[in-house]
């Protein structure tokens, strides 16, 4: 990687320096000025930190360093110092009893030469999720500070906070790395969290606070990759395979599109040409009959029906979850995810390039979003909060990633003009 380099102070009566740790500057020696100056990292600020000096010795100083706020220098023949007089205000200097050695270069090994930081910014992004009794909290170091680069040290440890909310009684549990898990919560209740980084120098100051909600129960997520499908708990942990029909030997060779779920029955879309159903508990499973071509599909758990996007089409449609009454819904572009609010009674999609609702029958078409097809945005991900009564998508562009959110379709009216808002700072690595 090529580095750059910036020009800090240009003098040409600069002489030897040394860098101050705890102050974040340069302490230069200007050779024909006979003092040192305090120097800030950016060279803006420039101050005489010795004019106070009886009979300075500093002109032909080829060497310099600084012990406890005194400075030891040479000329390369001998070595000098200087002692502070509290009573007088003013540094003498003095010159070493002179020895058979030269002095082209001192080091001073203490260790306020290059201390411990105190982290001086609290940690970023703190968040968490719940199951109904625990909690995982993860957070990032804290930001450099102005003229550190990207490999400066950060082995911060850290203390994490936790208390219920609207109380003062905080338990402080001290941690080596970025996230942590607390076990043995009340369900249903809100918890406030936050953390600091600390070192031997010290702590630094407590990030924003973090309030989060303990589930009333226990969920599981489903998901799945091209081969399988999996269950979890909603933090990924306690992972299981969802063991699929072993006789269909064309499972084996395919791949898993898109999955969805109702009570005991894991629908499923395999190579985009069919619906699979498998029911966990009776292990009885089958094919939706009549369906050659899939994208994705989605679950109404009220109104027991199954909706699935017909890409060779351009159709969606719906029928009864295990055969029956099927309708064509909406004439649509391809309709990469879909996704079904049943209490709202609302469907959701996207193309890739929009995202739009309408009534589960169809009717009263909204669009959230749209962009050109030439613009090098797409949209990557969508999903429904039904408690929150939000839609959230995620939109690709170039080298980033932004993720939006809208107010469902029931709730638009409520939001005119500015329905969407975008959230900052989702940069992919």
């Amino acid at each position: 990687m090529e580095m750059s380099s910036m020009l800090i102070l240009q003098n040409k009566n600069i002489g030897p320096f040394v860098i101050d740790y705890l102050n974040f500057c340069l302490l230069v020696l200007f050779q024909k000025s006979n003092t040192i100056m305090s120097v800030s990292l950016d060279g803006q600020d420039v101050t005489d930190i010795r004019n106070n000096t009886e009979t300075a010795l500093f002109e032909d100083a080829i060497t310099l360093t600084n012990v406890n706020g005194s400075f030891y220098w040479s000329n390369g023949s001998v070595l000098m110092g200087e002692e502070y007089s509290v009573n007088e205000q003013k540094y003498y200097q003095h010159i070493y009893p002179t020895m058979n050695y030269s002095y082209n270069f001192i080091l001073s090994n203490f260790t306020d030469r290059q201390p411990v930081p105190l982290p001086r910014s609290p940690p970023q992004s703190l968040q968490a999720i719940t199951t109904s009794n625990k909690l995982k909290a993860t957070w990032q170091v804290p930001h450099l500070l102005s003229g550190q680069g990207r490999n400066s040290w950060q082995g911060w440890s850290y203390r994490f906070s936790i208390s219920f909310e609207n109380e003062t009684n905080w338990k402080n549990i001290d941690v080596n790395k970025t996230e942590i898990v607390i076990d043995s919560l009340t369900s249903s209740t809100n918890y406030v969290l936050k953390v600091a980084a600390y070192s031997s120098s010290g702590q630094g100051p407590w990030s924003s606070e973090f309030v989060v909600k303990t589930l009333n129960h226990n969920v599981s997520v489903l998901w799945g990759n091209a081969q399988q499908i999996l269950i979890s708990d909603i933090m990924g942990d306690y992972i299981q395979s969802i063991s699929l029909d072993e006789n269909d030997k064309t499972i084996k060779n395919s791949s898993l599109n898109d999955v969805a779920w109702y009570e005991d029955c894991v629908y499923y879309v395999v190579n985009s040409s069919k619906i699979n159903w498998l029911n966990l508990t009776s292990h009885q499973n089958s094919t939706l009959e009549g369906i050659n071509s899939v994208q994705s599909i989605a679950i109404d758990w009220l109104g027991r029906k199954i909706y699935w996007a017909d890409p060779s089409k351009q159709l969606i449609l719906r029928e009864n979850l295990f055969g029956g009454q099927r309708e064509i819904l909406l004439v649509s572009d391809i309709a990469k995810e879909l996704k079904v609010e049943s209490v709202g009674g609302y469907l959701y999609w996207s193309t890739g390039f929009s995202v739009k609702s309408s009534k589960l029958n169809g009717k009263e078409q909204q669009i959230y979003y749209s962009a050109d097809y030439f613009s090098g945005k797409k949209v990557m991900s969508l999903a429904v909060d039904s408690v929150g009564r939000w839609v959230y998508w995620i939109l690709r562009e170039n080298d980033k990633s932004k993720l939006f959110r809208a107010p469902t379709a029931e709730k638009l009216k409520d939001f005119v003009p500015n329905h969407v808002k975008e959230f900052d700072n989702l940069y992919t690595q």
